[in-house]
């Protein structure tokens, strides 16, 4: 049995992070769903990312949004979804330009694991049909 074997009927989330915390609360909330939930190191995205193949990437920006990372990482996605987490207080103009760099999903304000989750489900949901074992509740708008 293959790694591939192992991983057939399981979704992928990777978490983009300088210090751990969404990773980990996603994985408390897909505790008993088919879902691996990577963390990646900021500095290496372009190396994982199109290695993984992730079905979600979360990034989590930092105060000054670096819109040449968010490129590259948006670029190096082949059919999986960006959502970006933006620190509270960032300025609104700048999920337009994250938008145009790739980003399906702009949080610009205090979220929990709960509602990442709920976003993240959304997401794979729309990719793979059924494939998602539990319907969340209706995610508020975050952008």
């Amino acid at each position: 049995m293959t790694a591939e074997d192992l991983t057939a009927g399981r979704h992928r989330i990777v978490v983009v992070e300088s210090h751990p915390f969404w990773g980990s609360e996603l994985r408390r909330r897909f505790l008993d769903e088919p879902i691996d939930i990577q963390s990646v190191l900021p500095a290496n995205v372009e190396r994982e990312i199109p290695r993984s193949s992730p079905e979600v990437v979360v990034l989590e920006a930092g105060p000054l949004v670096e819109m040449e990372r968010v490129l590259r990482l948006g670029s190096a996605l082949s059919s999986g979804v960006l959502v970006v987490i933006l620190p509270v207080g960032t300025v609104s103009s700048v999920e337009w330009s994250l938008r145009e760099f790739g980003a399906a999903t702009v949080v610009n304000e205090l979220i929990g694991g709960e509602r990442l989750a709920a976003i993240c489900r959304r997401y794979l949901q729309c990719q793979a049909g059924s494939g998602v074992q539990r319907t969340p509740r209706s995610p508020e708008r975050v952008s």
